[in-house]
């Protein structure tokens, strides 16, 4: 492993509860929507294309899934990456 990779996985991994305030979570919220395309039509186009027969439900949740998985590989790859090359997240 690199310098530094542990230190970032560490910060990626343990949060800081001093940071949390009712702003972050308009901030998360932001996230949500722009993660997953809500508002956008994105998913109302893309069910279209569904047969009738198919689980909305089960369907929209394994989008939801995916996209979370997604973006922890994602954490897992650039935050031990900025740590092991001193740049400051």
């Amino acid at each position: 492993s690199l310098p530094g990779a542990a230190e970032g996985i560490s910060f990626y991994l343990v949060p800081d509860f001093s940071k949390i305030t009712p702003k972050l979570f308009v901030f998360v919220l932001g996230q949500v929507f722009f993660a997953l395309s809500l508002g956008f039509g994105v998913l109302i186009t893309l069910s279209s294309y569904l047969s009738k027969q198919e689980n909305l439900v089960k369907t929209a949740t394994i989008t939801g899934v995916i996209n979370t998985l997604i973006a922890l590989a994602a954490g897992f790859m650039i935050s031990p990456s900025l740590f092991t090359f001193n740049v400051t997240p």
